[in-house]
């Protein structure tokens, strides 16, 4: 699993060397490491949950997730990519929740306005502040008319970007 480094405001050097990037951080200034620090892209890796399984929605609202179709799995890739031009990332999917730094539900609730989210990675304030190696989950509600369209112009595209 990859690392997650918090980085406090006013902490010297900047986060990124791309300021758009630093806009994009947190508050807390987290930002991926690898877990031997070496250089180049920091791996992410990220799993498919399978179909079956009881979530909760932004609005807390239960839902029982749907099995991703090689499509949606193929958007949610090139989704990726489009951070792996501007970060020096590199998402690789994996086998298991197990092995996962992302794990990334899908659910269909066609009378829902929710069309996803995705955590921070997880952390647990501790005396310093120590990060707790949970992954970050997603979930996408493709049963949402907006997450029809997974081209990179469409509402769903966009979604699993951001």
């Amino acid at each position: 699993m990859a690392q997650v480094f918090i980085h406090f405001f006013g902490d010297d050097p900047p986060w990124a060397a791309n300021p758009f990037m630093n806009a994009l951080l947190s508050e807390f200034g987290w930002r991926w490491v690898n877990d031997d620090n070496s250089p180049g892209p920091v791996v992410i890796k990220y799993y498919f949950a399978p179909g079956g399984i009881r979530i909760e929605d932004p609005l807390l609202i239960q839902h029982t997730t749907i099995a991703w179709t090689p499509e949606q799995k193929a958007a949610f890739a090139a989704a990726t990519e489009t951070w792996e031009a501007v970060a020096n990332v590199k998402f690789v999917e994996v086998d298991s929740a197990a092995e996962a730094d992302f794990v990334e539900y899908a659910y269909s609730d066609p009378g829902s306005k929710v069309l996803g989210s995705h955590e921070f990675p997880e952390q647990t304030l501790y005396e310093n502040w120590e990060y707790n190696p949970g992954p970050s989950v997603g979930i996408y509600n493709f049963g949402a008319l907006a997450m029809e369209d997974l081209q990179p112009d469409g509402k769903g595209f966009i979604t699993l970007v951001h």
